[in-house]
């Protein structure tokens, strides 16, 4: 069963009126692209820092996303 972004914030307890702005951003393919390709750049700039300070070869398709959140 697929919930939806205001059930799931409001069960953590976080506030809606900062989340909700971003709703409408989920269905843009432009974003969505852009957003993908923007990762992508990252991740072979990563991988050439690594290969010149390290002479490990990467490669970026290899590579995953994390998110981290700091708890206080």
């Amino acid at each position: 069963m697929k919930e939806n972004g205001a059930a799931i914030f409001e069960e953590k307890g976080e506030s809606m009126s900062l989340k909700c702005k971003y709703f409408q951003y989920a269905d843009n393919e432009d974003l969505q692209l852009e957003w993908t390709e923007a990762k992508k750049r990252n991740k072979v700039r990563v991988a050439s820092f690594l290969k010149e300070k390290t002479g490990y070869v990467v490669s970026p398709d290899a590579m995953f996303d994390v998110q981290v959140r700091f708890l206080s």
